[in-house]
């Protein structure tokens, strides 16, 4: 066989390639659908997307992300409300980003930590926050330096380390100190977590020379035990903003005639 008959570049691509390919109405359809969803300066930059030579990749990540919207788990019905109706309720580990406006925070539930005994034979746990009681609450982020290995050119395993910080929340308990709430999956032995130093990034923290940050509950934790204040309606709070990104989103519509 031929070296030309082997790669013979003259045939079509396939049918599914071709038809998988989403069109400007189709990227108009799911921009219906993120409504609420995208800001006011994203709106901007996908309007000059979807019109620039890489339009095809914001068609297709459009259609992709209203996909994903559409097929989200809602809780309660909106019917009737058109343009006024909240797209769905706000689960509690969602609305975890809000609480950087509180002082306090409720708990709902006891929450406590387990401690062994001296003789390490037994454990027992010790309560740090008491039901209808309030405590003091702050958020700050916090460095974070995980390791871990990556494929280079020549197929071999490199050790490699990625900085950059997450958010932490500090509750102080009945005794006046501090416990830290983070993400579970911080808790990995490959992950080194510190106080970032003011002014410092965390591409430049040194981890073995700064203060180290331990998890002492979950974000889990932290909702099932206290009360999250709920999220208004946007459309409610800032009527006007509200109605300014529904205009910015009519006008990425009018691009198809």
């Amino acid at each position: 066989m031929s070296t030309q008959a082997c790669l013979d570049f003259s045939s079509p691509p396939p049918a599914e390639t071709v038809a998988a390919r989403n069109t400007k109405m189709d990227a108009v359809n799911a921009l219906k659908v993120l409504r609420g969803f995208i800001g006011p300066f994203q709106l901007h930059a996908v309007g000059h997307g979807c019109r620039g030579e890489e339009k095809q990749f914001f068609f297709d990540k459009l259609v992709e992300l209203a996909h994903t919207v559409a097929t989200m788990p809602q809780t309660y019905e909106q019917d009737g409300k058109g343009e006024n109706a909240v797209a769905y309720p706000l689960a509690a580990v969602q609305r975890l980003g809000y609480l950087d406006e509180c002082d306090f925070i409720a708990c709902s539930k006891d929450l406590g930590m387990a401690v062994a005994t001296p003789s390490l034979q037994s454990r027992h746990t010790v309560p740090c926050f008491k039901a209808d009681h309030a405590y003091p609450l702050r958020s700050t982020t916090v460095a974070v330096k995980r390791s871990g290995t990556k494929l280079n050119l020549c197929g071999e395993l490199d050790d490699v380390e990625w900085d950059g910080q997450e958010l932490a929340f500090y509750i102080t308990d009945e005794t006046g100190t501090e416990k830290v709430f983070m993400e579970a999956r911080l808790r990995a032995e490959n992950i080194k977590l510190s106080i970032l130093k003011p002014g410092a990034k965390p591409v430049k923290q040194d981890h073995d020379c700064a203060e180290a940050c331990v998890i002492d509950f979950t974000l889990q934790a932290l909702t099932q035990h206290f009360i999250i204040p709920e999220v208004p309606d946007v459309a409610r709070v800032s009527p006007e903003g509200y109605q300014h990104n529904l205009a910015l989103v009519q006008e990425i519509e009018s691009l198809c005639p």
